[in-house]
């Protein structure tokens, strides 16, 4: 079973439970990111291609200043930049 959503490996310990000891569980998000890692770790030279000045923007449909808070307490770090993200 594959957690394709990023907020279902919250879940996965439950996931686990449920499905039982002849399922195996995939974190999607966790196990790209290991891939990805092995795979730049076999390119270094894509380091040097990449841009250090990037900015991070978070986009929320919630309140910005409200998420601000809560992904500061979660992430352990400072957020700088919200933007409201309007759906239609």
């Amino acid at each position: 079973l594959i957690l394709g959503c990023t907020h279902y490996p919250i879940l996965q310990k439950d996931i686990e439970r449920i499905m039982g000891k002849n399922c195996q569980v995939l974190n999607g998000p966790e196990t790209v990111s290991h891939k990805l890692k092995e795979y730049l770790l076999r390119h270094p030279e894509i380091e040097d291609r990449i841009s250090r000045t990037g900015t991070v923007t978070f986009c929320t449909t919630d309140d910005p200043a409200r998420f601000k808070a809560l992904g500061q307490k979660f992430l352990g770090q400072n957020i700088h930049k919200v933007e409201r993200a309007i759906v239609d």
